[in-house]
């Protein structure tokens, strides 16, 4: 029972107490690496998790003038454009997902470049797992679904987290993999439309979704 007898069910708890484990024990973390990309040949030594993390927030805060934050900024949206240009004719060609916006995945004004800079500088991420060759992006859900939010530019939550880490990778001339795990309480009887469009795209695999049974089953003993 949790504080003043109340259970907290949050999600952001349940990550912390279940992933807490993993950050102390490098070889539990290997596991975890292996479990979802048996070809990582990191070493335990090679491999590091936060959770919560926010890299390209805290990227553009390390950067002390306007100028360069605006540098940054300008070099996020060219690199949206041009990367991700095809992104919106995707998403729509895809069968399952709600009708766009005309703004939606869309960067022709300065306030859709404005609102684009803020949908990527507000993303978080649950679990970001470096190995020395891929960066593992784990979205853990305790009751809720994958979030979706019509008014913003890049309106799923799968597809949001995958720019954002490709753009930053970018911006760091990084080439890691990048590969997606979710964490839900079951295994689910039909997969949600953002994980059939991840898998799609060759960004997720069915496999790496777990459920907490299974973290706990790697976690350290």
């Amino acid at each position: 029972m949790g504080i003043l007898g109340i259970d907290n069910r949050t999600e952001n708890w349940t990550t912390a107490k279940e992933l807490a484990p993993f950050i102390y024990d490098k070889e539990a973390l290997l596991n975890l690496v292996q479990r979802l990309n048996p070809k990582d040949d990191s070493e335990p030594d090679e491999i590091q998790v936060e959770l919560f993390w926010n890299g390209l927030r805290d990227r553009r805060n390390q950067i002390n003038s306007d100028e360069g934050k605006s540098k940054f900024d300008n070099f996020l949206i060219d690199q949206y454009k041009d990367t991700f240009k095809n992104l919106r004719t995707q998403v729509e060609s895809f069968d399952g997902f709600w009708p766009l916006r005309t703004d939606n995945y869309t960067v022709n004004n300065e306030d859709a470049a404005q609102e684009l800079t803020e949908n990527l500088i507000h993303t978080e991420l649950d679990i970001v797992i470096q190995s020395n060759s891929n960066l593992y992006i784990g979205e853990a859900k305790v009751e809720s679904k994958l979030g979706y939010d019509g008014d913003s530019v890049l309106v799923h939550q799968l597809i949001r987290q995958r720019v954002v880490m490709e753009l930053l990778l970018m911006h760091e001339n990084l080439n890691h993999g990048i590969r997606h795990f979710l964490i839900l309480q079951k295994q689910p009887n039909r997969l949600q439309d953002q994980m059939r469009f991840a898998i799609e795209r060759g960004w997720f695999k069915r496999s790496n979704i777990l459920t907490w049974k299974d973290l706990n089953e790697l976690a350290p003993k």
